[in-house]
Formats: C-alpha cells, sequence, structure tokens
C-alpha cells in the first residue's frame, strides 16, 4: 500500500482504495457509535414509559369520573 500524500494514516491499496490506518480515530468511532445506540434505546424505554405512564393516567381519570358519578 501506498501512503496517501500529505495525511499520514491514510494509504491507497492496489485498487485504489482509500484506507484509514488510524487505529485511535477507529476506537473512538466505535465507542461514539456504541454510546449513540445505547442513547438510542435509552430514549426509546423512555418514550415507552411515558406512553405507558400517560395510559394509565387516563385510566385513573376514567375511574374517578365514574367514582364520582354513583
Amino acid at each position: 500500500m501506498q501512503r496517501v500524500k500529505g495525511h499520514s494514516s491514510y494509504y491507497r491499496n492496489e485498487v485504489g482504495a482509500i484506507i484509514n490506518m488510524d487505529s485511535d480515530a477507529y476506537n473512538k468511532s466505535k465507542k461514539k457509535k456504541l454510546a449513540e445506540e445505547a442513547r438510542a434505546k435509552r430514549l426509546e424505554y423512555m418514550e415507552e414509559e411515558i406512553s405507558e405512564t400517560k395510559q394509565e393516567l387516563r385510566e385513573i381519570k376514567e375511574l374517578l369520573k365514574q367514582f364520582l358519578n354513583k
């Protein structure tokens, strides 16, 4: 592989593709992706919890109305 001029961690392979050989950047990118996935899962969980709580509040409200009408 040949080094890309002006870039210390970029190399060009036999078919001309540019490859980044910077393992630190790769590891940072992987950690960032994992953190984003964890954040997305937390957000999805929180949305489900909010939805369930809203439904429970509707049910409580309906029960209170029924109780007060008796």
